[in-house]
């Protein structure tokens, strides 16, 4: 089983053979997992995100009509989840914009979505609005990712 390694603001670092879950349940802004930022957002965004998951294939077509199709490379099943937040004060608006414009739409990140595993993912589509005076909401499109490279 593989060992994750996270290390927390504070420079402590904490391993767990049993998973990322364990590792993140408890995580706070600024962790770090294998060198990429954990994005621990200041609350959960809203219920009933969308996720969009697109095979990436290779269909090649013969004279005959007969064509064949392989999966390309070995992660050719992506996730693309888009998620919102409604009710968000200023702080917890700016707090989300920050982390997303400090990525810059090509620095990778970890997060999880409720009920799924931690995934890497790139944030490069991002938009929010004031829905009320001093309440705010943002909706974020990732991209999951499978670099190989870390870091910026």
């Amino acid at each position: 089983m593989a060992t994750f390694v996270l290390t927390t603001p504070d420079g402590q670092a904490i391993t767990s053979t049993s998973g990322l879950q364990v590792v993140t349940a408890n995580a706070v802004p600024g962790t770090m997992i294998a060198g990429l930022e954990l994005f621990v957002p200041p609350m959960a965004p809203d219920a009933g995100a969308t996720v969009e998951e697109a095979a990436s294939v290779v269909t090649v077509k013969f004279g005959d009509g007969y064509s064949q199709r392989t999966p390309k490379g070995i992660n050719w099943i992506g996730a693309s989840p888009t998620l919102n937040w409604s009710l968000l004060t200023n702080p917890q608006k700016d707090a989300i914009l920050t982390f997303f414009r400090s990525k810059g739409g090509h620095i990778a990140f970890w997060y999880g979505l409720p009920g799924d595993g931690i995934r890497k993912y790139v944030c490069s589509k991002w938009s929010w609005r004031e829905k009320a005076q001093t309440i705010w909401e943002i909706s974020a499109t990732f991209e999951q990712v499978f670099d190989l490279d870390v870091g910026a």
